[in-house]
């Protein structure tokens, strides 16, 4: 997996209306500091179970301003429409390459997901020889690959 630190500033509005209703919402309220978050996803990858390891730097400013530097990819900012779903949700989302963090506030740290398209492996069987009467008579079985969605929880440790 390559490794490089990339960066997405994202500003939280501090007013936002929902599209419930047109009341605005009340904002979300992150707590200030640096945090490493990080999260195991394991999957069939066809030749056995594959555990792959994503990773973040996330930075929380006392302006509520929030910074992911991602192993995974270049983080891309929010459009619009993402940054009004994710304060309907609650949540705040970041893409970086084929990565997306999932962050939620809590009470005095943060938590969320992370969601990754890998390459699932699964078994074919196919009948390569048929009996007389139109049953199979011997089967070939393979391994073949296909992208699948997989979600972890992040696991959050306070930066020193």
């Amino acid at each position: 997996m390559r490794r490089r630190s990339a960066y997405a500033l994202v500003t939280l509005s501090a007013a936002a209306c929902s599209s419930a209703g047109g009341v605005p919402s009340v904002p979300l309220v992150w707590s200030p500091g640096a945090y490493y978050v990080e999260a195991t996803i394991s999957y069939n990858g066809g030749a056995g179970t594959q555990q792959d390891l994503y990773s973040a730097d996330l930075y929380i400013e006392a302006d509520q301003s929030l910074r992911l530097d991602s192993h995974q990819g270049v983080c891309v900012d929010p459009t619009p429409p993402e940054l009004q779903r994710d304060s309907e949700r609650r949540v705040r989302t970041f893409r970086c390459g084929a990565v997306v963090f999932e962050l939620r506030p809590g009470m005095a740290t943060v938590g969320g997901s992370v969601v990754a398209t890998v390459q699932e492996g699964y078994t074919i069987t196919e009948c390569i020889r048929y009996a007389v009467n139109g049953t199979c008579a011997q089967t070939s079985t393979r391994v073949a690959t296909r992208p699948a969605s997989k979600e972890a929880r992040l696991r959050v440790r306070a930066r020193g």
